[in-house]
């Protein structure tokens, strides 16, 4: 198995195993700031594999900056290093599709130049700068909430306190990117400016519009589903691994007095970092085909 390969596998197996091992202490009532620190580390593996697929798979980097790269911060400032490997992957794509439309517009006849050249403008304008825009507010703003909540032992306390079930779910359910996607394709298949007489013509509109769509639900969406999730297991990243000093020792203090009301906290978490391996493995694909379609920047 080539070097790059062993690298990527061999983080998701250590993410599932973290995973199991968290699942396990749960189970038994064991000491909840384990089954923190074991979640904290098995997103954080999963979230690193996918990277190294990035910069290894499709911009053909070396295994060892990759490694030294994520093992350059530890601890207190491991959130930033993953929240900025997701920048670095929504910011390698490109302004706006580089074949697809021109293809349409080539295709064109002469009686359906204006609807091809309506087509060709609504792609620029709806292109990927306003998504990576709002990734960069939400990566942004998850950035401050966690460095808000480690400022001081009081404010971790606050944060465990609002680290429940109920708002973990309402932070999964306000996501919805992918209905948005969606009521853009029906907006889109129905809009009149895209209606062409000649069937043949139509279809492959249809299928820009569908194709791409999909893409970019499975790609964006896996991102914005991991930056939810990022919100509340990376503040686990040092706190409940030993006594800190600059929390007078206190830090593991708030995982022993709300342990009932933490249980169902991170039971959920827990099933979220399942259904984001398979979701990660899709996310592979994505890469392939933006790669393969000249969307995305394969530079290291």
């Amino acid at each position: 198995m080539p070097l790059e390969n062993k690298f990527i596998e061999e983080l998701r197996f250590e993410s599932f195993r973290d995973l199991e091992e968290a699942e396990k202490i749960l189970e038994a009532n064991g000491y909840l700031e384990h089954v923190a620190w074991l979640c904290e580390q098995s997103y954080e593996k999963l979230v690193k594999s996918v990277y190294a697929y990035f910069k290894l798979k499709i911009q053909n980097g070396s295994v060892k900056s990759v490694y030294d790269k994520m093992y350059e911060s530890q601890h207190y400032g491991s959130y930033k290093l993953i929240i900025n490997m997701f920048r670095e992957i929504f910011g390698s794509f490109r302004k706006s599709f580089d074949t697809k439309p021109a293809q349409i517009v080539a295709s064109a006849s002469e009686n359906e130049k204006g609807i091809a050249d309506g087509f060709m403008k609504f792609v620029k304008n709806a292109n990927y700068s306003q998504l990576n825009k709002e990734l960069e507010y939400k990566c942004k703003s998850i950035e401050e909430k966690i460095s808000a909540c480690l400022s001081s032992n009081n404010a971790f306390k606050d944060f465990i306190n609002i680290a429940t079930e109920q708002s973990l779910r309402k932070s999964l359910n306000d996501l919805n990117f992918e209905a948005t996607v969606k009521e853009t394709i029906d907006k889109l298949s129905t809009d009149p400016r895209f209606k062409a007489s000649n069937p043949v013509f139509q279809g492959m509109l249809q299928q820009a519009i569908i194709s791409g769509s999909e893409h970019t639900i499975k790609f964006f969406g896996f991102i914005s589903y991991a930056l939810v999730l990022a919100r509340w297991i990376l503040p686990h990243a040092s706190m409940p691994r030993y006594p800190i000093l600059e929390y007078n020792f206190d830090n593991l203090a708030p995982y022993r007095e709300k342990s009932n009301e933490l249980k169902p906290f991170f039971r959920l978490i827990i099933d979220e970092i399942k259904k984001l391996h398979p979701q990660a493995k899709e996310f592979f694909d994505e890469l392939e085909y933006y790669k393969n379609v000249g969307m995305i920047d394969t530079t290291p």
